[in-house]
């Protein structure tokens, strides 16, 4: 039998597997129907906050690649520049919308913004070297999130199959306890009509051993019944 229990997880995210067989499922976990549909639902809710981290590192991730394949671009233009003696006129953003124009005569080397207002010169080569490395990891990275994300997203369809799973099987125990229960009651109105009708006619010896005890009668009393 599977369970959630005993499946493999992926990168910290706990995995869940199909219920196959709902008592056996109860007693590997230790819970009845009640706690155990709330552990799933509490389940649920940590693979949405998850999905939602995983989600705005995507984003991140996929507005990462753009830039750096766009400083990739320049940092090759000003590299092929290189040695030609010719400038380049290019306007570049001063703060958002707005922008100035710059003629760039020496083109040996660039500045790179690595992050935390952290700016450095390296040479073309080194730029484009160090740019390519960090694109690989990007995108490597991307990757290894839609990995994620997929996963984590079969775990959220099969942990609501389960939970519907444990539903279905309540209401199927309800509906086989409430059928017994209206054949059983059917059996004794049957025969209480039986009795009433027929008690008088009939040698009472005959019907009393039909009926298991004065309590199912409900304390239901009829005249001429001897109970003794």
């Amino acid at each position: 039998m599977s369970t959630s229990a005993t499946a493999t997880g992926r990168r910290g995210i706990p995995a869940a597997a199909f219920v196959e067989d709902v008592q056996s499922y109860l007693s590997q976990l230790n819970l009845d129907v009640n706690s155990a549909l709330a552990f799933l639902q509490e389940r649920l809710q940590q693979y949405r906050v998850v999905e939602m981290k995983l989600l705005a590192q995507q984003r991140d991730l996929q507005a990462k690649v753009p830039d750096i394949e766009k400083c990739l671009e320049v940092v090759a233009t000003l590299h092929a520049k290189k040695g030609t003696g010719e400038a380049i006129i290019a306007d570049f953003e001063v703060s958002e919308g707005i922008y100035s124009r710059a003629r760039v005569e020496d083109m040996g080397s660039v500045c790179l913004w690595l992050g935390a207002n952290v700016m450095l010169e390296y040479s073309c080569e080194e730029a484009t070297t160090l740019l390519q490395k960090n694109l690989e990891n990007a995108k490597a990275s991307l990757e290894v999130l839609v990995a994620d994300l997929q996963f984590l997203r079969d775990q959220v369809t099969i942990t609501q199959f389960n939970s519907v799973v444990l539903v279905h099987n309540v209401q199927h125990e309800m509906s086989l306890n409430q059928s017994f229960k209206s054949v059983l009651e059917k059996c004794w109105l049957l025969l209480l009509e039986y009795i009433i009708g027929m008690y008088i006619n009939v040698d009472i010896g005959r019907v009393l051993p039909l009926l298991p005890s004065r309590e199912i009668l409900d304390g239901a009393e009829f005249p001429g019944l001897d109970y003794a």
